[in-house]
C-alpha cells in the first residue's frame, strides 16, 4: 500500500486523519506526563513527541482548552 491509501483507508475507518491521531496519542502522552511536577513543560513537549515548545502549547490549547501550564495547576500530582 502506498502511502496517499494508507492515509485515506485510515481515515474511512477512523474519520481522523493519521496526523491527527498521532497528535492525539501525543497530547494523551503529554497529559500523563504533565501531572509530574519535577519535569519541566519543555522536557514533557520532548518526551511526547514533539520537537517545538511553542507548537506543542498551541495545539495542547487547541485539543484541551487550556494551557499545559495551567492543566498541570489544575491536575493533581503522581
Amino acid at each position: 500500500m502506498n502511502r496517499p491509501a494508507v492515509c485515506t483507508f485510515f481515515r474511512r475507518h477512523t474519520g481522523k486523519t493519521l496526523i491527527e491521531a498521532v497528535n492525539a496519542r501525543r497530547i494523551s502522552v503529554a497529559k500523563n506526563l504533565l501531572r509530574r511536577k519535577d519535569l519541566p513543560i519543555q522536557h514533557v513537549c520532548f518526551l511526547s513527541g514533539f520537537n517545538d515548545v511553542p507548537y506543542f502549547s498551541r495545539l495542547f490549547k487547541r485539543t484541551e482548552g487550556i494551557m499545559p501550564k495551567e492543566y498541570r495547576r489544575r491536575e493533581p500530582c503522581h
